[in-house]
């Protein structure tokens, strides 16, 4: 059952002594100790005698039992027709190397391999070097096998010195694995078989009829009773045959299907021995979706022996035609602003796009900034194109809210609202004081045009005169004479005017180029005013300006 073990001896009795000024006998074998080396499994004691001593009732003598180490089997479960990886453990690494079998109970059900790519058999040996415990093995479900209800099916492991290791398989009828080793008690497991099911992955519940085609794929594995999608991937097992996934398109005329070798309501992919999935792309052998028209339509598929998953053996796509997202403008009457356009696609093949105001007496349409406007453009956007820029112009002495719609064959129209404001006027660059010893001369400045929003008190935007529109006058007035004049290259006065032109959002920066000066004249303070009919002079059109010493 078991051997005592000394530096000295080896053998069913042994000495240790215990020196002076001590009260126990050494700890280790190598500093002059006792061990105890169990051999078989059994029941056996360990006791021992001083002459005068005598043993103590508990602890005087030690029994001990000794048993063979197990073997723990992992359960698993596996699709008919399928594979996936197991594994066990012995329950004691110093088994001094051991050959570990494991044997299915029914090759017709399950066949063990070594690695995914071999042909399983009813049996496989695994030889485990001193020191390993765990090991991997390979389960394959045979085709075709009946869904006739789960059972516990044992799967012993044993090797020897250890206890038999287990786990529960489960299978629809009882299929003993077993997995034993010499010394080890044997193991076993219930693996589970499923009826193996497919989906579908990749194409999308709404498209567009110009979007592209769409990749999709096959993934097979199995489903938990009451859930309604796969469980697990597993591949197609080795020495089986590829598995041909016939998918099609309910509704002909909505999409198509496409493969490299055909195009239709009706295509075929596969999935190879060792894979779980079809290919990705129609290049590698895949297959795509393409969308033809607007309408709803469903892709399903099968294969022999597997049931679709309720949540993706089909796939419900709706497809529309793409629309137009429109930008929204604000633009001050008589000027103009940029706006664009998307479109929802752009395989489009070439379009063009046309481009029209409800009210072209309120708001126009321009191609670009130096066009005078009209009610309606039409714009040519090459294929791989959907950006679209414009302009929008407001009409003089007109405000309003006129509606912009976009058209486009093959697109569903696009619109929104642009919105014309009554536009303003503010003076840039005049300073809030100037000093007479300074020496300046004069202080150029210029008037803006745009538009403000109601509850901000300057020009929210500045915006060019319209293209088609007539130059601005804007009137320059100082208020005090005395303290300071305006000039400009052809007037000095305490009222002088300039022009925005045409395309420009302010008048000119410099005399020279036919813009307006301020002249410090004495000391005081002069408010200097910007106006143009028709204009709001907003907070920043009326500026104080204090002439120091």
């Amino acid at each position: 059952m078991g051997r005592l073990i000394t530096t000295a001896r080896t053998g069913d009795t042994v000495t240790v002594q215990i020196p002076v000024g001590g009260y126990d006998s050494p700890y280790t074998v190598a500093t002059g100790g006792v061990a105890f080396d169990p051999l078989t499994a059994g029941t056996t004691t360990v006791t021992g005698s001083i002459p005068g001593f005598d043993p103590t009732p508990t602890g005087g003598t030690r029994p001990v039992t000794i048993s063979a180490p197990g073997i723990t089997v992992s359960a698993r479960t596996v699709g008919t027709g399928l594979q996936r990886v197991a594994d066990a453990s012995l329950g004691a690494s110093n088994h001094g190397g051991v050959d570990v079998v494991i044997t299915s109970g029914d090759p017709s059900m399950v066949l063990i391999a070594p690695d995914q790519n071999t042909v399983g058999d009813d049996s496989l040996v695994v030889t485990l070097p001193n020191g390993q415990t765990y090991f991997t093995y390979y389960l394959q479900a045979l085709e075709g096998v009946a869904d006739t209800g789960v059972a516990s099916v044992p799967v012993t492991v044993s090797a020897p010195g250890f206890t038999t290791g287990s786990a529960t398989h489960t299978l629809r009828r009882p299929v003993p694995v077993t997995v034993s080793a010499p010394g080890f008690t044997t193991g076993s497991a219930t693996h589970t078989l499923r009826r193996p099911a497919f989906d579908i992955n990749g194409i999308p519940t709404t498209t567009t009829t110009l979007s592209d085609s769409a990749p999709f794929y096959v993934r097979v594995g199995y489903q938990q009773p009451g859930y309604n999608f796969l469980w697990e991937t597993q591949a197609v097992r080795a020495g089986a045959q590829p598995l041909t996934v016939t998918v099609w398109n309910v509704t002909p005329g909505v999409g198509r299907l496409i493969t490299t070798v055909r195009t239709g309501d009706t295509v075929t992919v596969q999935i190879p021995v060792g894979g779980y999935d079809s290919p990705y792309s129609v290049a590698t052998g895949g297959a795509a979706f393409d969308p033809l028209t607007a309408g709803t339509t469903t892709v399903t598929g099968s294969i022999p022996g597997f049931d679709p998953t309720p949540d993706g053996g089909s796939r419900n796509v709706t497809i529309s035609a793409p629309g137009i997202t429109v930008s929204a403008a604000t633009v001050g009457s008589g000027l103009q602003r940029g706006a664009s356009l998307s479109l929802g696609a752009s395989n489009h093949g070439g379009v063009n796009v046309t481009i029209r105001s409800t009210n072209p007496a309120v708001a126009q349409v321009a191609p670009d900034a130096t066009t005078p406007g009209t009610d309606s453009i039409v714009v040519s956007v090459p294929n791989g194109n959907t950006y679209v820029p414009f302009y929008v112009q407001g009409m003089e002495g007109q405000t309003g809210s006129p509606q912009f719609i976009v058209r486009a064959n093959g697109f569903t129209d696009g619109s929104t609202v642009m919105t014309v404001l009554q536009p303003a006027v503010d003076i840039a660059s005049l300073p809030s004081s100037v000093s007479l010893s300074s020496g300046a001369d004069s202080i150029p400045f210029n008037a803006r045009v745009g538009y403000e929003l109601p509850s901000y008190s300057g020009l929210w935007e500045v915006q060019d005169v319209r293209a088609g529109g007539t130059p601005l006058t804007v009137t320059l007035t100082s208020s005090a004479a005395g303290v300071a004049s305006l000039l400009t290259s052809v007037q000095t006065g305490a009222t002088v005017t300039v022009q925005i032109a045409v395309g420009a959002y302010r008048s000119p920066t410099t005399v020279a180029t036919g813009g307006a000066a301020f002249k410090p004249l004495a000391e005081g303070a002069s408010t200097v005013t910007a106006s143009i009919p028709g204009f709001i002079t907003n907070t920043n059109g009326i500026r104080t300006v204090t002439v120091n010493p």
